[in-house]
C-alpha cells in the first residue's frame, strides 16, 4: 500500500469532506485535477450536445436554386433556417408510429413533443454554465431514458445510441463531486 508519510500522496481535505473514499487510498492533487478535467469534458460535451439537439428542433431545410449566368447550369443549395415556427419536437413520421401504439396516450405524446426542444436547450445551458449541475445531469439522463423508451418502438439502433448517452450522463453525475467551475455548487 501507500506510505502515509509520503508527502506526494497527501490527503486533500475538500475531497474527504464531501465523501469518504471507498478504499483508503490517498488522492493526489494530480488525481484531483485529472478528475476535474474529466468532469469538465463530460459536462461540456453533454451541454453542447443537448443544446445542439434542442436547437435542431427549431430548424427546417430551405432550398435555394440559383443559375450560373455564364454556363446556364442550375444549382441547388440546401440551408437550415432556425425559427420558432419551424419547431417540431418529435418528427411526424415517428409521432405517427408512437400514436399507433396503445402504450402511449395521445395527449402525453403531444405534450412531450411540445416541450422536448426547449427542455433540451434549458438543461444543456444549465449543464454548460454550471447551474444546478447535478440536478440538470440527472434530469438530462432521465430525459434520455424517456427518449430511449419511445425510440425503442421505432429504431432499435437509435435507442442504443441514446443508451450510451445515459451512461455518459451517469458518469458525469458520478464525477460531479469534482465540479470546480460552477455557478451553484449545492445542487
Amino acid at each position: 500500500m501507500f506510505d502515509k508519510t509520503d508527502s506526494s500522496r497527501e490527503r486533500i481535505p475538500e475531497i474527504d469532506a464531501h465523501c469518504a473514499p471507498a478504499q483508503d487510498f490517498p488522492v493526489t492533487r494530480c488525481d484531483l485535477r485529472a478528475r476535474t478535467l474529466a468532469f469538465l469534458l463530460l459536462r461540456f460535451w453533454l451541454g453542447v450536445r443537448a443544446i445542439a439537439t434542442g436547437l435542431d428542433k427549431f430548424s427546417a431545410p430551405r432550398r435555394i436554386v440559383s443559375e450560373d449566368l455564364e454556363t446556364g447550369e442550375m444549382s441547388v443549395q440546401i440551408i437550415r433556417e432556425y425559427a420558432f415556427e419551424n419547431y417540431v419536437g418529435v418528427p411526424e413520421n415517428q409521432l405517427n408510429v408512437l400514436l399507433s401504439n396503445p402504450i402511449f396516450p395521445e395527449w402525453l405524446l403531444y405534450a412531450f413533443s411540445f416541450v422536448l426542444g426547449p427542455v433540451l436547450v434549458l438543461l444543456g445551458a444549465m449543464i454548460l454554465f454550471g447551474i444546478c449541475t447535478r440536478s440538470a445531469l440527472f434530469a438530462l439522463g432521465g430525459l434520455f431514458i424517456l427518449l430511449t423508451f419511445g425510440l425503442s418502438f421505432i429504431d432499435v439502433m437509435g435507442a442504443s445510441v441514446l443508451g450510451i448517452h445515459v451512461v455518459i450522463a451517469a458518469t458525469a453525475l458520478t464525477l460531479s463531486r469534482y465540479n470546480k467551475f460552477t455557478l451553484t455548487q449545492k445542487y
